[in-house]
Parts: C-alpha cells; sequence; structure tokens
C-alpha cells in the first residue's frame, strides 16, 4: 500500500483529512520558545467560560434550559473545568439568572468541575453565598480583589491583603478549594499584585486567576508577566489568565499562556460581553496543528457546539475563524474550481490548512459574482453532468447574472442548491 506524504510521523505539521499546516511550526528554532514540549495533553490548562460570557454579553435573554444544553455538549466535548460569575452587584440578593443557571449546571452532577467567581469579597455575609453553593456541589469559589493602581484610590493594601487572607482560610477551613482572582493585573502596581498573590497561596488559594479584562497586556507582555510571577513567588500554585479580544489578541495570549504552562479562560465562538473573548476552537486547533499539542477533545463536535452557542446567544461575525459562516466556504475561483476538479472532500484541503470535516464542517460553494468568470462554471456544470459547450454556458451564465442582480443586500449570492436547480431547469433538457 503506498504511504502518503500526511500519513508519515515524521512529518507532524500534516494529519490526514485534519490539517496541513507550515513545517517550519515544528522547527526546533520554535519548540524553544515555549515551555510545553510537543505530545504534552493540556487539556487541563482549558477552562471553559461560555456560558458565563453568554449570561454577560448584552442584549440577549438566556434561559435556563438553553445553558444546560451548552454545559451537556461542553461535557460531552472533553471539557474539565467550567468557570462561572455570581454577582451581587452591590445588592443584598444575587442576580436571579446567573444564581439559576449555576443552581441548575450543580445540580446536573457534570463530570467537569465548576469555579464559581463572586464579587462579595467586601461584604459582611460573603460566607452566606459561598455555603449554599458548597451545598449544590460546587467545589472551588474564586473572589476577586482589585490591586492598587497609580491612577485611583483604593483601601490600603494591608486592609486588602488580610481580607485575602481571611476569606482564603475560610473557604479553605470549609473544606473548598479557594481561588483568588486579581483584578486588572496587566496595570496593577507590581508591588501589590505580589503582596495580594502572596497573602492568597499563604492563606490556602491553589488558584490565582490573574485578569486582564481590559486588554492592557499583548501575548508578549502576558508571557513576561507570567513567568517574572512565577519566579517572585516560588510557586507551583496554578496560574489562570482572563483576558478579552480588543485587539484581536485574545486567541495569541491563550496560546502563549498555554505554551508557558499556565492555564487560560476560553468560550466557544469568542462570546463575551464588551470586545469578545479568546476564542475556545480557534486554541484548541491552534495547539493541536501548529504546536502538537492535543487537546484531548472530541474535535468532531466544534461544529455542534459552536451552532449551539449562536443558537443560545448571537451568531459570530462571518468571517470568524473556523466557526463563522464564511470560514470554509469556498469563495474565490482559485479554491471552488480545483475542488470541484478533485471533490472537496479531497485532502490537503483546497483553501484551507484545516480540514473543515475534522471539526465537523463541510466545505460551502455559494455562487458569487466571482464565479461568472473563468472555468468555474463548466466546472460545476459538469460536475452536475450538464453540457458545458459554449452555447449552453453563455446561457447559464446569463441567467445566473439575471439572479445576482435581482439581489439589493447580502448575502449576494445564489445558494448552492438553488444553483442546482437553475441549472437543471436551465440545460436540464439539453443533457439528455
Amino acid at each position: 500500500m503506498t504511504m502518503h506524504i500526511y500519513e508519515r510521523p515524521d512529518r507532524p505539521w500534516i494529519k490526514d483529512k485534519s490539517y496541513y499546516v507550515a513545517p517550519l511550526n515544528y522547527h526546533e528554532k520554535v519548540a524553544k520558545q515555549r515551555v510545553a514540549t510537543e505530545g504534552t495533553d493540556v487539556s487541563a490548562q482549558l477552562y471553559d467560560s461560555t456560558i458565563r460570557k453568554v449570561l454577560l454579553t448584552p442584549g440577549l435573554r438566556p434561559t435556563i434550559h438553553g445553558m444546560v444544553r451548552i454545559a451537556e455538549l461542553l461535557e460531552g466535548t472533553g471539557v474539565k473545568h467550567l468557570t462561572s460569575n455570581i454577582h451581587w452587584w452591590k445588592d443584598s440578593q444575587p442576580e436571579a439568572l446567573e444564581w439559576a443557571v449555576a443552581e441548575a449546571i450543580l445540580k446536573a452532577n457534570f463530570s467537569f468541575d465548576t469555579s464559581i467567581t463572586l464579587d462579595t469579597a467586601w461584604s459582611d455575609d460573603w460566607r452566606r453565598g459561598v455555603e449554599d453553593l458548597a451545598e449544590l456541589g460546587m467545589n472551588r469559589p474564586v473572589f476577586l480583589f482589585q490591586p492598587t493602581r497609580e491612577d485611583r484610590g483604593n483601601r490600603s493594601s494591608e486592609e486588602t491583603h488580610d481580607r485575602v487572607r481571611e476569606i482564603m482560610g475560610g473557604i479553605k477551613d470549609m473544606g473548598l478549594r479557594p481561588g483568588l482572582m486579581i483584578t486588572d493585573a496587566g496595570r496593577a502596581s507590581w508591588e501589590d499584585l505580589v503582596g495580594l498573590s502572596r497573602a492568597g497561596i499563604e492563606a490556602g488559594a491553589d488558584l490565582l486567576n490573574l485578569t486582564d479584562s481590559g486588554s492592557s497586556l499583548s501575548h508578549h507582555g502576558m508571557k513576561v508577566l507570567l513567568n517574572s510571577l512565577r519566579r517572585e513567588l516560588d510557586t507551583d500554585v496554578e496560574f489562570l489568565v482572563h483576558t478579552h479580544d480588543d485587539f484581536g489578541l485574545g486567541t495569541p495570549i491563550a496560546i502563549e499562556t498555554v505554551l508557558q504552562g499556565d492555564s487560560i479562560e476560553l468560550s466557544f465562538n469568542g462570546i463575551s460581553d464588551r470586545a469578545g473573548f479568546p476564542s475556545f476552537e480557534e486554541t484548541i486547533v491552534c495547539l493541536e496543528s501548529m504546536y502538537g499539542l492535543p487537546s484531548g477533545y472530541d474535535m468532531k463536535l466544534v461544529s455542534q457546539i459552536c451552532e449551539l452557542v449562536k443558537q443560545e446567544s448571537i451568531a459570530p461575525h462571518p468571517w470568524k475563524a473556523l466557526s463563522g459562516d464564511h470560514a470554509f466556504m469556498l469563495d474565490l475561483p482559485y479554491s471552488a474550481a480545483p475542488a470541484l476538479e478533485k471533490g472537496r472532500g479531497s485532502f490537503p484541503p483546497v483553501w484551507n490548512c484545516v480540514d473543515p470535516s475534522w471539526l465537523g464542517y463541510a466545505p460551502r460553494m455559494n455562487w458569487l459574482r466571482q464565479f461568472m468568470y473563468g472555468p468555474v462554471v463548466e466546472a460545476k456544470l459538469r460536475s452536475l453532468g450538464l453540457p458545458t459547450d459554449e452555447e449552453a454556458t453563455s446561457e447559464f451564465r446569463a441567467v445566473l447574472s439575471r439572479e445576482l442582480a435581482s439581489m439589493k443586500e447580502y448575502p449576494i449570492w445564489v445558494k448552492e442548491e438553488a444553483f442546482d436547480e437553475l441549472a437543471q431547469l436551465t440545460l436540464g433538457e439539453r443533457g439528455k
């Protein structure tokens, strides 16, 4: 039997029906820049925040049932950690929907562990929420604290550090795993960032959740922060990064974080409040294809969970990588003609470095104005068993031109099913 190039183990940048990326990704000069070695299972470093971020996305009306449906598919995909929020917003009661969703997920007893962040660190009644959630099955409460920053007034560092010790120690005494969230870590004073972190770790925190919701750190800056803080603290406590996508750096920061051996929060479709979030699907595809780091997830379910998140929230923009409507569209003659000639399921894929079937997708070919030129019309008609002589193709091009001209707003294309029907109606009799 012939051994194909993409079946050779010495060429990890090619995996049959999955991906074909640049060999340079696996060069030793690239490998030296990371802590994680090729083949490392990174699934434990990936925290899913999809439900949390759907609940925070403005303008939506999420349902408890819908969020549980997402949780079920997250479990099926292989997610190991889920993060959630419950906000009191300085009120006497928690936000009802956030609480109800957390309760439903905890009662369902999913296989992933659930960390819940609470904003009641300065409440005299902070224990009540923790105790109620612990009875439901939460194993890690996370409390957020804001460090000092040069441009705003704060409580004294000593007061904040004492409160951190009190809460982290109190949670540990309850038999739970305490987590410490430090907000705006990128712009915090170094002295207070270290002091807050040390206070929490010494009191028993086993998770340091470093958030940069304002996206103040580049991926290079995040790498330096994580490495510098770990050296300063001399600790092996888990660092969990939370960032946003203001500059399109959400996924690069996620990749850099994992490569350094730390953990990252992600959401499918990059759904989030404000400027989006590191994309779960982009991160796991990139880690596996470009770095040889398997995520341990069922990749075939990526399309299903992205579609479900879209149904329960909002569609990602069409050109969103992997899960956008245009992601696997054969949208130029350079891609459409070879796909028609070789077959759309051929590997390597004609237009992407990722094979859509790996993620449960299929390439799409809606009819665009660009296809009116060159041999694409002939190739498509030939695939349908219809005439491709000059007279037939000219007649059909005229039909397509009228169809496209009648459209006034996006999307201006003829769907493939409609194309096939038009072709049969126009030229079907000639083919007999």
